[in-house]
């Protein structure tokens, strides 16, 4: 694969931002986050279309992707799939619904990597900058797609000011130190996970689905 170099980074709560160069190209990926979604804004220069590679092998340290994993096209605008692992916990799926504001030229299960492999997917788009939407569940694919819908109603830059206007109200209330001090206690907001759905559903341990009335529960 081609060597990749970052040129900028910046990130602060709820938001990350860098710029990668391979072989005189540049490459701008911009990421909002809310509670269970995220928006994405991509660009590419010195083309006048793109592609994306969702490769879901890939994986970070002691994690181990399982079978079950897979990524498939739903329409013209939409990739639905699950990520199953074992590592942190024996066995967790994270569902997800991927949906892109540009409709795909095409998409080729496996691209050039491995044919008919069902957890990596290429698809072309006839833009060289695109946006896209993520949402995850911990219940279902419905429950991706419901989390998603949450924030339908929000552009890319309203859902950056809500993320900055909740990660600041939590922040504020640590008064005093520095810059190290309030790293610290940002770090420390990251756990537990939220695992319900929007609408309060959630996988209990024994593996059945339920719905809670409080719509906010939560992991370690």
């Amino acid at each position: 694969r081609e060597e990749l170099n970052t040129v900028r980074r910046d990130a602060k709560p709820g938001f990350y931002s860098t710029r990668i160069e391979s072989n005189g190209h540049f490459i701008d990926m911009n990421v909002v986050s809310a509670v269970r979604c995220a928006i994405h804004q991509w660009g590419v220069s010195e083309t006048k279309n793109m592609s994306i590679v969702v490769d879901l092998r890939n994986r970070f340290s002691w994690d181990r992707v399982l079978p079950g994993t897979k990524i498939e096209r739903k329409d013209s605008q939409t990739l639905v799939g699950k990520r199953c692992t074992s590592g942190w916990t024996e066995h967790t799926c994270v569902y997800f619904t991927i949906r892109f504001e540009t409709p795909f030229e095409q998409c080729e299960k496996g691209a050039a990597y491995s044919i008919n492999e069902e957890r990596i997917i290429r698809c072309d788009f006839p833009t060289r900058q695109i946006e896209f939407r993520v949402g995850i569940s911990f219940v279902s694919l419905q429950g991706a797609a419901k989390n998603l819908d949450e924030y339908n109603a929000f552009t890319y830059d309203e859902a950056l000011v809500q993320s900055t206007k909740q990660w600041n109200r939590m922040l504020e209330k640590f008064k005093g130190g520095g810059i190290l001090e309030r790293t610290a206690l940002y770090h420390s907001m990251l756990g537990p996970t939220k695992i319900s759905d929007v609408d309060g559903s959630v996988l209990d341990p024994d593996s059945i689905v339920r719905v809670r009335s409080s719509l906010h529960q939560n992991t370690h």
